[in-house]
């Protein structure tokens, strides 16, 4: 599906979208995510945009949230992210300095969300060159 997302990208993609519920995280997400890891690398994901769905917050909250969870998980406690993986899975985003959004649940809040997941899009586009043909061959 990707490539032929690049047959109609005329001159590269400014960027990937990367939508994950924050409740839930399941295997094929996961496996979806090593495929492209696998592929394509960190070149990929540095151009990436993490778009968290189903937020109760916003980013700066989800990323506390997450940042004490993974505290916890290095310390052999339960923590309160649902899916096995998810952890590991933000901790390489942030690793790959992906940028992440939240899309809330309350829906007065989701018009906003929106705008700053496009502003986020227009900013990786007139800040880097676009991922092109070429670059997804020297990554294979």
């Amino acid at each position: 599906r990707i490539m032929l997302f690049y047959k109609h990208a005329r001159r590269g993609v400014d960027a990937f979208l990367v939508v994950v519920a924050v409740d839930r995280f399941t295997d094929d997400q996961k496996q979806a995510l090593e495929a492209l890891r696998n592929k394509y690398g960190k070149e990929l994901f540095a151009r990436a945009i993490i778009v968290f769905t189903k937020s109760e917050g916003t980013i700066d909250e989800l990323v506390q949230d997450v940042e004490s969870d993974l505290d916890r998980s290095i310390h052999g406690q339960e923590t309160e992210r649902v899916g096995e993986g998810f952890l590991e899975w933000f901790q390489y985003f942030r690793d790959c300095n992906c940028k992440m959004a939240v899309i809330r649940s309350e829906k007065s809040q989701r018009q906003e969300d929106a705008d700053v997941v496009l502003d986020m899009v227009l900013e990786l586009g007139t800040r880097q060159a676009p991922y092109t043909s070429e670059d997804q061959r020297q990554a294979g």
